[in-house]
């Protein structure tokens, strides 16, 4: 199934949140219990979104999505980007 161009930046937004989770490995997993188990959730539930994004093909799909930070995302991509600023000479 092809996907519409805003499905790929979805997953691309995700995998760079997922990306900001610490690598299992990392100095950070020596963390206390509670900031481990937080950690680790965090990377369960970012692997999940992209997994729910990749099931998608179109903006309706991902809107539809049981999951809220695809919806999120999903907005956040079609969002329209403001004018960049002006230049000071």
């Amino acid at each position: 199934m092809a996907q519409e161009p805003v499905v790929k930046r979805v997953i691309a937004v995700l995998d760079q949140a997922a990306a900001a989770v610490p690598a299992v490995g990392s100095p950070a997993w020596t963390a206390a219990p509670a900031e481990w188990l937080a950690m680790a959730t965090a990377r369960v539930n970012a692997w999940g979104d992209i997994d729910a994004a990749k099931e998608c093909a179109t903006l309706a799909d991902l809107l539809a999505c049981p999951r809220s930070a695809v919806r999120a995302a999903a907005l956040l991509a079609t969002a329209p980007t403001p004018p960049a600023p002006k230049r000071k000479r």
